[in-house]
């Protein structure tokens, strides 16, 4: 092969070689290279904006509290003999809860009885001097004579328990009256005597009459103490607390049990002034309580209408439903949401939907096809998570909550979630 003829040859080659590697980088480059009318879609989520009443979620804390609920102490002392119930025990009202030895309450009745019997019989036999109403005053005065004897080795007995500090000073003071009472009934038998035997005088029979009253009085009383050894519940309820055992003294003022009516329970909350003002008797409330964290359902039942105190709050009651009490316990804490209708009629969109909502141009994003597209709007009323659109939404609209910040007007988009009403709060 001449030289020219080599030369050519090379030259073809090489022309070859820079057309393969000239198609390889303009296929290379158009393969990672996007043209301009390719442009990524800008993700966006969106919401179907809807009309509905503009809600408001009020948070508070709030106390559980039992209606009623009460503290149980005895009315008299005395060492406890039986008791009925343990905790978490369903009561009827009336139910005994606890018994108290009764024997000096037994005791006290049928001394009382006693003086009643004798008084009565004294006034009996001063009605005439006959020879039977003489009789039956000397039977008054023997029967007086042997309630003294009693009521003195009671009172004696009560005030040697009393120095040992086994009864209290009311039940001692008891003991007293009661000798006072034989005491005089005593005297006023002697009387009768006087008076069956010489005949009595309209001013004796009235002291008779008094003396009578005093001692019916004393039984009633008896009665009553014998009656209070045992311990009732005063409604139905549910024992959420002993505090007592079989052999422990028991005294006024010192609780024995604790009840509460499980099945009505109220959240106590405290507000200021302002706030009450945006509440109603009927305003549907949730609450999750401490005990497991769970959302339920309350109303508010009562609105109290002074502050408290010093710190100028507002009580406020919430009732809970029945099917939300399973598991609380009166003194619990709970937060508290109450849910108020700030207005209605309008569409309403989550407020992080809004841009520019300080100024007096808010404005937002809906998505029609694949393209954004910018809304001016004119907002009502706002809560802490939504906003009132009076204009120009009608409702339906794909108003975008996710990703606005990211586009202008005509920007082409694509949904991530065409979430359903509400969505993406």
């Amino acid at each position: 092969m001449t030289r020219t003829a080599k030369t050519v040859f090379w030259i073809i080659l090489l022309v070859i070689v820079v057309g393969v590697v000239s198609g390889l980088y303009m296929s290379v480059k158009l393969h990672y290279q996007r043209r301009p009318e390719e442009k990524a879609a800008i993700p966006v989520e969106v919401i179907t904006a809807e009309v509905r009443p503009l809600i408001e979620e009020l948070r508070y804390t709030g106390t559980v509290l039992a209606e009623p609920s009460a503290e149980i102490s005895p009315k008299v002392t005395g060492t406890i003999k039986e008791v009925s119930v343990s905790e978490g025990d369903r009561v009827d009202a009336g139910a005994v809860l606890a018994v108290i030895d009764d024997a000096i309450y037994v005791d006290q009745v049928s001394l009382a009885r006693h003086q009643v019997e004798a008084a009565r019989a004294q006034l009996a036999a001063a009605q005439s001097a006959r020879p039977e109403n003489i009789a039956q005053a000397r039977a008054a005065l023997a029967a007086a004579e042997s309630a003294l004897d009693t009521a003195r080795k009671n009172y004696e007995r009560q005030k040697a328990l009393f120095e040992e500090g086994v009864i209290s000073q009311a039940q001692l003071e008891l003991a007293e009256s009661q000798y006072e009472a034989a005491k005089a009934q005593y005297t006023a038998a002697k009387e009768n005597l006087r008076i069956a035997e010489t005949g009595a005088r309209p001013e004796d029979k009235k002291s008779l009459e008094m003396v009578l009253k005093l001692a019916q009085d004393q039984l009633a009383l008896a009665n009553t103490n014998l009656s209070y050894t045992r311990i009732r519940a005063p409604f139905a309820s549910t024992v959420t607390a002993r505090m007592t055992e079989v052999g422990e003294f028991a005294a006024p003022g010192a609780p024995l049990f604790e009840l509460a009516d499980l099945e009505h329970l109220e959240l106590q909350i405290f507000l200021p002034p302002e706030a009450v003002q945006q509440l109603a008797v009927g305003d549907i409330a949730s609450f999750t309580p401490e005990v497991d964290r769970g959302v339920r359902s309350a109303t508010v039942a009562r609105i109290f209408p002074a502050s408290s105190g010093k710190s100028k709050l507002v009580e406020v009651r919430l009732q809970v439903v029945p099917q939300a009490a399973q598991g609380l316990r009166p003194g619990g804490f709970a937060d508290v949401v109450i849910l108020r209708e700030v207005s209605r009629g309008n569409v309403v969109v989550p407020l992080k939907a809004v841009l520019d909502l300080p100024t007096d141009q808010p404005r937002l994003f809906i998505v029609e096809g694949d393209k954004a597209r910018e809304v001016k709007v004119r907002v009502g009323a706002t809560t802490g998570r939504e906003a009132e659109i009076l204009s120009p939404l009608k409702g339906g609209e794909q108003v975008v909550v996710d990703g606005q910040n990211y586009v202008s007007d005509g920007s082409t988009v694509q949904v991530a979630d065409s979430g359903s009403p509400g969505g993406g709060q």
